[in-house]
């Protein structure tokens, strides 16, 4: 009997072929009842053996529903109405479940998508912004720049301060724009981490490098007679002083101001080195007249000191 029902009946006829309407799997279960002896057996569909439902968990488990029936003194038709109903429920409950999490992991996943996306246009937008500020401003504050420079100062004319290469970094912005309006580039879901972007943002962090030293090269030049008078006029106070104990290390910087007006004049930035080193020396100078000072006036005192006990004891 268990045979014929078990397998027979779903393999032979048309009752195999059901399918629960929600995942379409097999679905055809069979509840075997033996009246006389009061037994009760179970065939699951494959639907109910997928989710723990099946005949393996028949006894022990999923015939408690119709023992406890029985035992309470109710009638067969109870025990097996309140077993299918068992069964089924945790069924639909087990589908149910599975739909609910399979729902959340699709919305995560349109999230996660979602959000890529807008990541990846953050990330485009970013850069393009950053290269039209660069085109639009920095290129034309350079080129106007170094255009004072070669009009104003005649021996720069041929530095590399009086003559950037515009051209040059103008082909390179241009290049990654071309790159960033690239038709769906946006829905390359390994854009950022391709090396194709990677080298892209790097030719712009390198082209902003060169152009930004440049201005800061430009503005150097530009506060040349900022940065020299505060020390020239520190190099002169050392000069002056009437100790001339100063005076070599003042010397050594009117040197290297004067080799700094000439490399200003010639457009070459190590002028600001030149003006640093002489600072240096500055302060060297006046560490010594420093120096020279406490130790002339400690001799004052001593001398002072002196007097005044040689005074006491001969009580003049």
């Amino acid at each position: 009997v268990y045979y014929a029902l078990g397998h027979g009946l779903s393999n032979q006829t048309n009752f195999g072929s059901q399918l629960h309407p929600k995942t379409h799997e097999p679905h055809g279960a069979i509840f075997v009842l033996f009246r006389k002896e009061r037994k009760f057996n179970y065939f699951g569909s494959d639907a109910q053996d997928r989710r723990g439902l099946g005949e393996s968990k028949w006894f022990g488990s999923l015939d408690r529903e119709a023992i406890r029936a029985m035992r309470n003194g109710r009638r067969v038709g109870d025990a097996v109405k309140n077993t299918v109903k068992m069964i089924n429920g945790r069924l639909e409950s087990s589908i149910a479940t599975a739909e609910k999490r399979e729902r959340q992991a699709k919305a995560a996943a349109n999230l996660a998508i979602k959000r890529a996306r807008a990541h990846r246009i953050q990330r485009i937008d970013s850069l393009k912004a950053r290269v039209d500020e660069t085109r639009n401003s920095l290129i034309q504050r350079a080129v106007a720049g170094s255009s004072f420079v070669k009009q104003n100062f005649p021996e720069a004319v041929n530095s590399k301060l009086a003559n950037p290469p515009a051209s040059q970094w103008q082909g390179v912005l241009d290049s990654i724009t071309k790159y960033l309006d690239t038709p769906k580039l946006i829905d390359d879901t390994n854009l950022l981490k391709s090396k194709q972007f990677s080298q892209q943002n790097n030719n712009f962090i390198k082209t902003r490098k060169q152009i930004d030293s440049h201005l800061d090269a430009l503005a150097a030049h530009r506060a040349f007679e900022e940065m020299l008078a505060p020390v020239e006029t520190r190099l002169d106070a050392a000069m002056t002083h009437p100790s001339r104990i100063g005076v070599d290390a003042a010397e050594q910087g009117y040197d290297l101001l004067n080799l700094a007006r000439q490399e200003h004049a010639q457009g070459n930035p190590s002028f600001t080195g030149q003006i640093t080193r002489a600072e240096t020396l500055a302060e060297s100078g006046h560490r010594l007249i420093d120096t020279h000072v406490i130790a002339e006036r400690k001799k004052a005192q001593r001398r002072a000191l002196i007097q005044r006990t040689v005074t006491w004891v001969l009580g003049i």
